[in-house]
Formats: C-alpha cells, sequence, structure tokens
C-alpha cells in the first residue's frame, strides 16, 4: 500500500508528510519516501516530520519536485509505503574518502536487512554530486547488489542539496534504500537527445575532464561538431548552448550514456558531470523540448511494461533538472514533459513522488547506471 503528499509553503515537508500517512488508511509504513526543493530551513523541517513517524524518512533535496498535480519549484513530494513492502536503509558518510568503497557498503547494508526471497527487489541510491563522480558510487553498489537487482535514484539537487537519513540532513553521503513488494517492480530509463555529426574520440582526459577530442582542444573541436566554431561565446552563452547539447558515450546495447558539459578550462577543456575516458568513443546531441516530451512517455512505458499487465499502485520519478534547463532555454516551462510523466501513469495515476535531481541513476540491464540528462521511473505493482 502506499500514499502521496504534497504541499508548498512553510510547513510543506510535515503537511506533504502528514498527507502521505494519512492516505495509509491506518497501515503501517515501512518507509517514507521526502523529497522537498532546496530553501533555507528545510533541514529543520525534515528533523521535525520525522517525529511524526517510527518509519526511516529517507530521500534529497531537489531542483524542483513532481506530484501528482504537476511540477512546483517551492514544494515538498512524498511517497509514504506501508506493508507489505519492505524497506531497509544505510546510510555512508565521507563519500569523498572512497565514492566506490561506500557505495558498495551502502548497497550490501541494505539489501541485507531485507527478505530478498519476498518478492521483486529495487534499490533506491540518493548521492552528493559534490563527493566525487557519482559513477564510482553506481560502479560500488553494483559490485554489492549484482545484475538482478535495479537500480535507481539520483543526486541532490537545488541550492544547498543534501541528502535525508532518517530525519537528518546529510552531505558527503550516500542513502541507499532497498525495497521488496510482493508484486512486481519495473524501471524504465529514458533521454531526450539525439545524435548529430560524426562521433570523435577522446583522446586525452583527466578525471571528469575532457582534455582533447580527436587529438584537439576539446571545446574547440566541441564547438565546431555543433556549427559554431567561428563563434566568441561568454560563459553564460556556452552553458545555455552546453545544456541544449549533451555529449554521449555508447553503449554496446546501442543506446548511450548521456554527459552533461557543466563548463570549460580555460586550456579549452570540457568539464562534464560523469568521467569519460581516454579512447572512449563520444557523440554529439540535440535536447529539444518534443524530444524531452516523447522520453517522459518512454521511460514510463518501460517501467510499466516491468509489471507484466499488474497496475501499478504507486510511482517514483527522478528527472533531470539539466532537461529541466534545456526547457527553460528553448522558452518552454515544466508543465508540458509533467503532464507527460502523470498522464502516462494513467487516467487516475497512482500515489507518486518525484524531484529533478543533479544526476540520474538507472540500471536495469547491464553494469552502468550512472545518467545525465535522463528521466527515471520506478513502478510499484
Amino acid at each position: 500500500m502506499a500514499g502521496a503528499g504534497f504541499a508548498s509553503g512553510p510547513g510543506a515537508v510535515t503537511a506533504a508528510v502528514e498527507q502521505a500517512l494519512a492516505a495509509l488508511e491506518g497501515a503501517r509504513p515501512s518507509v517514507v519516501l521526502t523529497f522537498p526543493a532546496s530553501a533555507a530551513d528545510v533541514a529543520s523541517e525534515v528533523a521535525l516530520a520525522q517525529t511524526l513517524t517510527s518509519a526511516p524518512l529517507v530521500g534529497m533535496t531537489g531542483n524542483a519536485v513532481l506530484g501528482a498535480d504537476g511540477a512546483n519549484e517551492s514544494a515538498c513530494s512524498v511517497l509514504a509505503l506501508a506493508e507489505p513492502i519492505q524497506a531497509a536503509v544505510r546510510i555512508e558518510t565521507n563519500v569523498s574518502e572512497d565514492p566506490r568503497a561506500a557505495g558498495r557498503r551502502a548497497a550490501a547494508g541494505a539489501l541485507a536487512a531485507v527478505d530478498s526471497t519476498a518478492g521483486s527487489r529495487v534499490l533506491l541510491l540518493f548521492v552528493d554530486t559534490r563527493s566525487g563522480d557519482q559513477a564510482e558510487v553506481v560502479a560500488g553498489a553494483y559490485h554489492a547488489a549484482g545484475p538482478s537487482v535495479p537500480l535507481a535514484g539520483g543526486a541532490a539537487g537545488g541550492k544547498d542539496p543534501f541528502q535525508i537519513g532518517e530525519g537528518k540532513a546529510h552531505e558527503d553521503s550516500v542513502i541507499a534504500v532497498a525495497l521488496v513488494s510482493p508484486g512486481p517492480i519495473g524501471v524504465g530509463v529514458a533521454h531526450g537527445c539525439s545524435p548529430r555529426s560524426a562521433p570523435s574520440i577522446v583522446t586525452k582526459a583527466d578525471g571528469r575532464t575532457v582534455l582533447q577530442l580527436d587529438g584537439r582542444r576539446a571545446e574547440d573541436v566541441y564547438l565546431e561538431k555543433l556549427g559554431l566554431a567561428d563563434r566568441v561565446l561568454q560563459d553564460y552563452e556556452f552553458e545555455a548552448v552546453s545544456v541544449v547539447h549533451p555529449l554521449a558515450q555508447p553503449e554496446l546495447s546501442g543506446d548511450v550514456r548521456l554527459r552533461h558539459v557543466l563548463g570549460r578550462t580555460e586550456e579549452g577543456g570540457l568539464i562534464c558531470a560523469t568521467n569519460l575516458p581516454a579512447n572512449a568513443a563520444v557523440e554529439f546531441t540535440d535536447e529539444e523540448p518534443d524530444g524531452i516530451v516523447v522520453s517522459a512517455w518512454d521511460a514510463v512505458v518501460a517501467a510499466l511494461a516491468g509489471l507484466d499487465g499488474a497496475e501499478p499502485r504507486a510511482a517514483l520519478i527522478f528527472d533531470c533538472a539539466g532537461r529541466k534547463r534545456a526547457l527553460a532555454v528553448h522558452g518552454e516551462t515544466l508543465e508540458r514533459e509533467a503532464t507527460a510523466l502523470i498522464r502516462s501513469l494513467g487516467d487516475t495515476p497512482p500515489p507518486l513522488a518525484g524531484l529533478y535531481t543533479h544526476g540520474e541513476i538507472g540500471r536495469v540491464r547491464g553494469a552502468k547506471g550512472d545518467r545525465n540528462h535522463a528521466v527515471v521511473v520506478v513502478t510499484i505493482g
């Protein structure tokens, strides 16, 4: 059983948590997933909301949040899950010391605390991009969870982001939440980018900075591929260009993992949200509003397909703040994409909660699950 809450304004966190718990109609909650938009006093609200329930209050802040009525940049979205759904939480701090080990410990601890034979599983991960490359956290979690457990989640967003672990605000942490449901669980991942021009090869890289493409300054090649070789861009102009033109790393499945370009160095390197190693092939993409909206439907359709025909009883949405920014660059609001996400869950959507993150996590097949410019949808049947 599940219950959703959504509130804005002062006291939004406690109001949304109260709504979600009331919607359970007396059922015992197993976990309360809480996603407030980042604000100055939200940490104290989270601590107060934990006193409303004995179930762990977990989640993270978002650049904006999603509920059944759409998107909001100053609200809180909550999903309370109740028995027979099992939930277990593991919090790891000081992640920046060894992100991969922290991800492994968090995943292993959460999964060990649930009965994995009782039904379908999913592992949610809430992380901090300031801890380093989140791909390392995901790799560690995959090492512990193995190929049979799908991964979903993302990195906290907003001006002052933090993760929520049992009612406390955490930074430099990873919060792992293992869920087990007697019904099926589906996870869908999609993006709205299309390739343009010929691919290039990363010929020199340093961590998350691509220094050279095809043996030349990465920024020069990037702008040439976008048809902007003759432009001298100010930093704010470069940001508006890069947010609608992510790089893409091809996968063996035929899909790509997008890489958000955060900025550039004085030497012409491209600073990316996650690692692009030397010798990797990269594609150059366009991100248009129509593609963003269609991908919202695609992610929900994929998540519903994992339910094998069962009706969704709850849903979680991890959307990208980069997609949100891309819509703004194109002069659009969040309304059309948010409507697509919600309406595709059915005429009467199930209890749901979601947020816009600074990096998404979504893995159904394969060993990779770190995403940029993606939308990840989890459905529980």
